[in-house]
């Protein structure tokens, strides 16, 4: 793939029927994104924290988005790491920002923000060794909102922690944080049929933890290698892009 353009030394690539372009101010233009599969691919040069700014855009009923965080290992091989999608609900009146579970914890915290502080939490029960479910529901938004409901923000991180135990046994805890930002009005739970309510964010921050055997997460493991994000917004203006 040569097609590329640099954005903040992060190459950014075409993806599906997808066409880049350079503004003269600087940022890319993405356009002819039609379908949930096109968008682009961008090279974040194997660090561990990952943050894209975007020209703000309107969330409406039939749009459907999402982001995969992919990694190198210590063979080389890619592995998708981290997975999210947002879509809208037919006949009913919210839509859903969903995760991959089987690539979460089994405990995943939600957290909504608003002008830098904390407005609500709630912790959702994940099985991620389910062979039942592959995506889990976490945010449920308001189309009742959609006027105000927008997208100009995702992020990435993860930080890792090496415990020994009494046993001598070295264990590796990953946490991963995402984050959405933008601004709208969600329900307060995951559940569609909870009554408490709705609250108006501006970010939203989803983390999980999972628990490795230090010496197989050593060789399975690597940082970010590239984001893939896709959805039908027929266009897209990347504004900037941050892995510090």
């Amino acid at each position: 793939m040569s097609n590329y353009i640099e954005l903040n030394a992060n190459k950014v690539y075409p993806k599906g029927n997808a066409k880049i372009s350079k503004k003269d101010s600087g940022e890319i233009l993405v356009t002819e994104l039609s379908k949930s599969t096109d968008g682009v691919t961008i090279d974040t040069n194997g660090e561990n924290k990952f943050e894209l700014s975007l020209q703000p855009v309107n969330i409406n009923a039939g749009l459907v988005f999402g982001a995969s965080m992919n990694i190198l290992d210590k063979y080389k091989r890619v592995k998708t790491v981290a997975q999210w999608a947002y879509h809208y609900e037919p006949g009913k009146d919210y839509s859903v920002l969903a995760v991959n579970s089987l690539l979460e914890g089994k405990e995943i915290l939600v957290q909504f923000f608003k002008n830098g502080q904390e407005v609500h939490q709630y912790t959702v029960i994940n099985q991620p060794n389910s062979q039942h479910t592959n995506w889990i529901g976490l945010v449920l938004s308001l189309v009742a909102s959609v006027a105000t409901a927008v997208i100009s923000a995702i992020d990435y991180e993860k930080t890792t922690t090496v415990t020994t135990g009494p046993d001598g046994k070295t264990t590796t805890t990953v946490t991963t944080k995402k984050s959405f930002g933008g601004g709208g009005s969600a329900k307060k739970s995951s559940s569609p049929n909870d009554p408490s309510g709705h609250v108006d964010f501006d970010h939203i921050y989803i983390t999980s933890s999972r628990v490795f055997d230090t010496e197989v997460y050593e060789e399975l493991d690597g940082p970010i290698k590239e984001v893939v994000f896709t959805g039908n917004f027929e266009k897209l203006e990347l504004q900037s892009i941050s892995n510090i």
